[in-house]
């Protein structure tokens, strides 16, 4: 009998032995990234950890690595005997932006705005920092 083929997510990167990150960061990036552009699905499964490990030629653990983080950030389900599964970014950009604007909003209560620019000039690097704050 003959063995079907396995259903494989595109692979749309490399891994940069150049990089400071780690392998296994650049394929948990490149999954989220490929996610996010639309070139794989929500449903779609990953290559297996040695075929994966296979076509980047990385070690094996470096991909379960990868694909440990990719579960725990909610990105990919673990299937017994068949592999993993892309269940889609775990927070929509909007959702996390309202999450955020919240978490802002009730942690600023209780601060004069001198205080709020004080805290964002000394937590922001210049560089970092989209616009600069007026001081009062």
């Amino acid at each position: 009998m003959a063995k079907q083929a396995e259903a494989r997510m595109p692979l749309f990167f490399r891994i940069q032995p150049s990089l400071p990150e780690p392998a296994y960061r650049q394929v948990v990036n490149a999954v989220r990234d490929a996610l996010r552009r639309g070139d794989v699905r929500r449903g779609e499964r990953l290559p297996s950890i040695r075929v994966l490990a296979h076509d980047l030629a990385i070690n094996p653990n470096t991909v379960a690595r990868a694909y440990r983080e990719l579960e725990h950030l909610g990105i990919v389900a673990s299937r017994r005997g068949s592999g993993f599964e892309l269940r889609g970014a775990p927070a929509s950009a909007p959702r996390a932006r309202q999450r955020l604007c919240a978490a802002v909003r009730e942690a600023l209560l209780d601060l004069t705005p001198r205080e709020i620019a004080k805290t964002v000039r000394q937590t922001l690097p210049a560089r970092e920092a989209p616009h600069a704050v007026k001081r009062q």
